[in-house]
């Protein structure tokens, strides 16, 4: 190709030239082939939902009735997991305690509590999540997540958990950009013209300042992918694919009991053998005019009133409650969740009844953990250059009852001897708080001590 270049300020296009035109074109595609999935879990879990089981008659006649009414389950499905995905810490894997701590430390330095909850989110309602980390002009580690409508990502087929390359497609303006992600370097593209679409031909190098490419001298792909449900390193499974078609039964029985309410919720009356009225204008007139100080009379003795009873709305009812056990059934997640009927479980029913929950997170914070704990060892590799290896700590994922705990623990260190510092550890305090906890409690030991003293000396 013949390098063309077009000056625009002080940045510099390569108009016509990708100087890496196979990687461009597997970003597009690879981009391009999940699109259209991805963003329906995006719609869905946001409340977007299509209008599902409705003829062009259904939608003429109640479309102003249906529009926007839905009983999205969705953010509930997607929640049951996310709400159980807490990071509490990181430990080295080597045994040292200085190396977590720095990574915790730089995790709430970053304020990764809430990025973390986004990238759970995300990885669970679509099936994969990025995390971009790169220093910034400060040296400093900083974390971008980005969702697989923006990222994609290759792996290597000898050993999956190595990423060889990724690629970063957005809208800048009115042109796009694209960033190629490698061991070795970053390379930037851009479209040539406002109007150019996100094609291969459309892209030229891009020089913001920095040169065509950034160095890259960590060894490694930036990126860090987290699939959710997956056998391999690939992608991942959206929690959400087996939900969005029992999101649309739902959605089409909640229509069907709004035009029950609407036409049959009431009862209908039919009068036999009687001319209806007309007014001057040829209009029909109203028959009978109802009211508790009125009585209606017919003229005709052969006329007949018949009367046609009231819909059961209930068993409009039934079929969202068997959808939500479908639900329950399919995932894992214990009916209370999406239906408060009936009694409310609790102690070991409640434990029974989010067993398998607890079982897909436990499952989830092994796979999610990993790359955690390798996107924050290369974060501490950027900030001091220390090599490391992390295990990420996690909240339990099971429901906790504090009072039976605490009964629990007040036996073992009654009956079975254990300190109270370990009973403190087991109802999980934190370090801090037993250390608090211990001088408070020396500091009780010693005011008894002397007021005993006093005492004594009093006689």
């Amino acid at each position: 190709m013949t390098d063309v270049p077009y000056a625009t300020g002080s940045r510099i296009y390569n108009a016509g030239l990708v100087a890496n035109e196979t990687d461009v074109a597997w970003a597009l595609r690879s981009l391009a082939d999940r699109r259209t999935e991805y963003q329906l879990y995006h719609d869905y879990l946001r409340g977007n939902h299509r209008l599902a089981f409705a003829s062009s008659e259904y939608r003429a006649a109640f479309a102003a009735l249906l529009t926007g009414l839905h009983v999205n389950i969705c953010p509930a499905v997607v929640g049951a997991l996310t709400d159980r995905l807490k990071v509490e810490g990181f430990t080295a894997l080597d045994g040292g305690e200085q190396a977590g701590q720095d990574a915790w430390a730089l995790w709430e330095g970053a304020r990764l509590g809430g990025t973390h909850n986004r990238v759970h989110k995300e990885a669970i309602a679509s099936g994969d999540a990025y995390l971009l980390v790169w220093p910034d002009a400060s040296g400093r580690a900083r974390f971008y997540p980005h969702t697989g409508l923006t990222m994609t990502h290759e792996h290597d087929a000898e050993e999956p958990d190595v990423i060889t390359k990724a690629a970063k497609l957005w809208k800048d303006g009115k042109r796009y950009r694209l960033n190629l992600y490698y061991p070795d370097r970053i390379e930037k593209y851009r479209t040539m013209a406002d109007t150019s679409g996100a094609t291969v031909a459309a892209f030229g190098r891009y020089d913001d300042g920095d040169g065509d490419d950034i160095r890259n001298d960590f060894g490694r792909v930036p990126v860090f992918h987290f699939p959710f449900d997956s056998d391999t390193h690939a992608h991942g499974t959206a929690e959400l694919r087996d939900i969005v078609p029992i999101q649309d039964s739902l959605n089409k029985a909640m229509h069907d009991l709004m035009v029950a309410c609407e036409v049959v919720a009431f009862p209908q009356r039919l009068i036999i053998g009687v001319e209806e009225p007309v007014n001057d204008d040829g209009s029909p007139a109203a028959l009978f005019q109802a009211g508790i100080t009125r009585i209606m009379t017919v003229a005709n003795p052969e006329a007949k009133a018949v009367t046609f009873p009231a819909a059961d709305i209930e068993k409009y009812q039934s079929v969202k409650t068997g959808l939500y056990q479908d639900i329950a059934a399919i995932k894992g997640i214990p009916i209370h969740y999406f239906h408060l009927g009936g009694d409310f479980p609790s102690g070991e029913s409640l434990k029974v009844a989010e067993s398998r929950l607890v079982s897909r997170v436990d499952d989830t914070q092994v796979d999610f953990g990993d790359v955690w704990a390798d996107a924050l060892a290369f974060a501490l590799r950027v900030e001091n250059g220390t090599e490391t290896q992390l295990r990420t700590v996690w909240a339990d994922a099971a429901s906790r009852n504090e009072r039976s705990e605490a009964e629990t623990v007040a036996i073992m260190v009654r009956d079975v001897g254990i300190s109270q510092k370990e009973g403190w550890r087991r109802l999980r305090f934190s370090g801090d708080e037993i250390a608090t906890m211990e001088a408070e409690k020396e500091m009780e030991t010693t005011t008894t001590a002397a007021a005993f003293g006093q005492a004594f000396d009093a006689g």
